[in-house]
C-alpha cells in the first residue's frame, strides 16, 4: 500500500500473501491472523498500527529495506522488545520469527586435548579455540566422546555427525543457541545417540534437524532445561525422521513445532511454558512417558499421515495431557500403548478424532469435554477407554473393539448416535450411569460378543426418529427406554435384569431377539412394542400397557407368554389377549394389534393352567 489506511478487520486477513509492503499510509491490524506467518513485512514511509492485546506473527521484518532482528516489535506503548514509534503505532505487537543472516564460521572438535573442556585449544582442529561470539557453528564430528561446557559458549548452531555417540556435557559454563539450531545426523547406518546435558538458552527461533541414515536411528537427547533469553519468546522446529527426546524442566515461551519424526517428552515442563503451543505436523508424532502431566496446548497431525499410529502417544506410566488438544482438519488419533493416559484439557476441532489403545493400558477423558460438533468420535481400542466428563459434543460415537465405560451421567451427547462395529468384544459399559442418545445401532454379525451392559442399574434412553437395528445384547442391569418416533429393533437375545420401557415410536423384537428371562418389568407407556417371536418376553414378566394409544403388536404366528398383564392401571385376568384379528379370548384393538396372541399366566385369582 502507498497511501491512506487499509484496515484488516477481526474476521478478515490478507490471505497467503508472502510479501506485505507498506510504502505509505497506515496498515491497521485488528486481528492477529491478518498476515501469514511466513510473510515478509516491509515498511518504508508508512506505518503499521496493531490493536491492543494482539500479537501478529510474520516471518521477516524489513524497515527501509534493512532486515530487522527477530522478536517483538511495536510502539513504545506496546511493551515490545524492539520499539519504533515512526513505523508502528497502537498497543499491539508484531512478532518477527526470523533474524537477519549472520556471517557464520565453523570449527570442528577432535577431542585431542588432555581434558574435555570446550575452551581447550587442543580439542579443536588446528589447535586453536574458536571464538564463542554467536557466529560459530560447532561441529562435533571427528574424535572424542564428550565436550564439557566450561565457558560462556554463545553458538550460532551445533552439528553432531561423529561416527559414535557424543555428549555435550553440563559444566560450569553456559550454552546459548542462535538461529543455526542443531543438526544431529549419523554418518553411517548405525544408530547413534547425541546428548546435550547442559542447559540451553535460546536467543532465536531455530530448526533442530535429527536425521536417520538407512536402518540406523539417530537420537538427540536433551536432558537439561531449555530457556529463552528473556527478551522475547523463542522456540524451535524439529525436522528429520530421527528421535528428539526432551527431559528437562524447561521454561521457554516459544512454539514447539514437529515437522517430521518423533518428539519424546519425559518431564512435565519439557515443552516449556504453556504460553507457546506445541504443533505436530502431518507425518510426525509426540510421545510421553514416565508418569508426567503436561499442560501444553497441542495441535495434532492427520491420522493417516502417522500410519494410524497416533499423533499423541502414551508409552508408559500414568500420564496426563492437561492442555487443550486441537484435531487436524482431516482427523487425528490419540493412542495409549502402555500405562495410562488421562486427557483433561479437552479436545476441540473441526474434524473427527480417534482414541485408541493397545497392550495393558487405559485411556480416560475427564476434566474438559470433547467438542467436535457434527463429527465422529471413533473409539478403536483393545484396552479400556473411559469417558468421565459431561457437555461433550459429537454426532456419532463409533465403538470398535473392547468396552467403553462411562463414569458420569450424561456423558453421551443426547442427540448423538451410538454405533457398535461388528467386532468381537465390543460394547458400552454404562457403569451405573444414565445416558441418552439420539440413535442406537449395532452392525449385523454372527456370534460376536457385542453388548450394552452395566454391572449396576443404569438407564439408556434412545430418543430416535429413524429406524435402526441393534445386533447386540443388552446385559447386566441396563434399563432401556425407547422414546422418539422412530423404530428400534432388537435382534439379539438380552439378559439384562433391568426394565424395558416404550414411551414413543416402536421398540421391535425381531425373530432372533428377546428381552430376556431376567427382565420382568415391561412398560408400554406410549408407542408400540412389536414382537416377532414367541419367546421375546420372560414368562414371569409383568407387562403394562398404558391407556391412550400404547399398543403391543403381535405378529402372525406369535404366541407369547407373560406372567401378568396390566391395561391402564388394572390387572387383567389370566387368559389369552390380542386384537380383533387374533384368535385370543380377550380381544381389544385399543391395546393390541396384529394376529398373534398374548398368553397371561397369572391374575389375582391364581394361575392359568392349560391342559392339552
Amino acid at each position: 500500500m502507498t497511501n491512506g489506511t487499509l484496515t484488516v478487520a477481526a474476521d478478515n486477513g490478507l490471505g497467503n500473501s508472502t510479501n506485505v509492503t507498506v510504502l505509505g499510509g497506515t496498515l491497521e491490524l485488528k486481528t492477529q491472523y491478518g498476515i501469514a506467518d511466513t510473510a515478509s513485512l516491509s515498511i518504508s514511509n508508512g506505518q503499521v498500527k496493531i490493536a491492543a492485546g494482539l500479537t501478529e506473527s510474520v516471518g521477516k521484518l524489513f524497515i527501509n529495506g534493512v532486515q530487522q532482528a527477530s522478536g517483538t516489535w511495536g510502539s513504545t506503548a506496546s511493551g515490545a522488545t524492539h520499539t519504533d514509534d515512526t513505523h508502528f503505532s497502537g498497543n499491539g505487537k508484531i512478532y518477527v520469527m526470523s533474524a537477519p543472516p549472520v556471517s557464520v564460521t565453523e570449527a570442528t572438535w577432535n577431542g585431542e586435548g588432555a581434558d574435555t573442556l570446550l575452551n581447550t585449544a587442543a580439542n579443536w582442529q588446528g589447535g586453536t579455540a574458536p571464538v564463542f561470539d554467536g557466529t560459530l557453528r560447532a561441529i562435533f564430528g571427528t574424535g572424542g566422546t564428550t565436550a564439557t561446557v566450561n565457558t560462556a559458549a554463545n553458538l550460532y548452531g551445533i552439528t553432531f555427525n561423529r561416527a559414535g555417540s557424543f555428549t555435550l556435557a553440563d559444566g560450569d559454563g553456559a550454552l546459548t543457541l542462535g538461529a543455526g539450531g542443531i543438526t544431529a545426523a549419523s554418518p553411517d547406518t548405525a544408530s547413534r545417540i547425541y546428548a546435550i546435558t547442559e542447559e540451553i538458552t535460546l536467543k532465536a527461533n531455530s530448526t533442530w534437524h535429527v536425521a536417520t541414515n538407512g536402518a540406523g536411528v539417530t537420537t538427540l537427547a536433551v536432558s537439561n532445561a531449555i530457556h529463552d533469553d528473556g527478551s522475547d519468546p523463542y522456540g524451535f522446529t524439529k525436522t528429520g525422521a530421527g528421535k528428539l527426546t526432551l527431559s528437562g524442566d524447561s521454561t521457554y515461551d516459544g512454539a514447539t513445532i514437529v515437522n517430521e519424526g518423533s518428539l519424546c517428552v519425559t518431564h512435565p515442563n519439557a515443552l516449556g511454558s504453556t504460553n507457546g503451543p506445541t504443533v505436530i505436523e502431518d507425518g510426525a508424532w509426540i510421545e510421553m512417558s514416565g508418569g508426567i502431566t503436561v499442560g501444553e496446548p497441542l495441535s495434532l497431525p492427520s491420522d493417516k499421515s502417522t500410519g494410524f499410529g497416533g499423533g499423541l502417544r502414551s508409552m508408559g506410566g500414568g500420564n496426563v495431557w492437561a492442555g487443550e488438544i486441537i484435531t487436524s482438519p482431516i482427523g487425528s488419533r490419540i493412542t495409549c500403548y502402555a500405562g495410562s493416559l488421562d486427557i483433561t484439557g479437552g479436545i476441540t476441532g473441526s474434524s473427527s478424532i480417534c482414541l485408541s489403545g493397545s497392550g495393558s493400558g487405559s485411556l480416560r477423558v475427564s476434566g474438559a469435554p470433547i467438542n467436535i460438533p457434527g463429527k465422529w468420535l471413533f473409539l478403536h481400542s483393545s484396552t479400556p477407554i473411559i469417558l468421565a466428563v459431561t457437555n461433550n459434543a459429537w454426532s456419532i460415537l463409533f465403538i470398535r473393539s473392547n468396552f467403553v465405560r462411562t463414569d458420569l451421567d450424561d456423558v453421551l451427547p443426547p442427540s448423538s448416535s451410538l454405533l457398535f462395529e461388528a467386532v468381537n468384544n465390543t460394547g458400552l459399559d454404562l457403569n451405573g450411569h444414565n445416558q441418552t442418545v439420539g440413535k442406537l445401532t449395532a452392525q449385523e454379525n454372527t456370534g460376536l460378543n457385542m453388548a450394552l451392559c452395566s454391572p449396576t442399574p443404569a438407564t439408556l434412553t434412545v430418543n430416535q426418529t429413524e429406524s435402526t437395528v441393534f445386533h447386540a445384547s443388552i446385559t447386566g442391569a441396563v434399563t432401556l427406554v425407547k422414546s422418539g418416533s422412530g423404530t428400534l429393533t432388537l435382534a439379539r437375545a438380552c439378559t439384562t435384569s433391568g426394565d424395558f420401557v416404550v414411551s414413543n415410536g416402536t421398540l421391535a423384537v425381531s425373530a432372533t431377539g428377546s428381552l430376556g428371562e431376567n427382565s420382568t418389568n415391561i412398560w408400554v407407556a406410549g408407542g408400540t412394542l412389536s414382537l416377532a417371536n414367541s419367546a421375546a418376553v420372560s414368562d414371569s414378566a409383568a407387562l403394562r400397557i398404558a391407556d391412550g394409544g400404547a399398543k403391543v403388536n403381535l405378529l402372525a404366528g406369535v404366541n407369547e407368554t407373560v406372567g401378568w398383564l396390566y391395561l391402564g392401571d388394572k390387572m387383567q385376568r389370566a387368559g389369552t389377549y390380542g386384537s380383533t384379528s387374533s384368535t385370543a379370548t380377550y380381544k381389544d384393538d385399543a391395546y393390541f394389534s396384529g394376529t398373534g396372541i398374548l398368553r397371561v399366566l397369572h391374575d389375582k385369582a391364581g394361575t392359568l393352567i392349560k391342559v392339552r
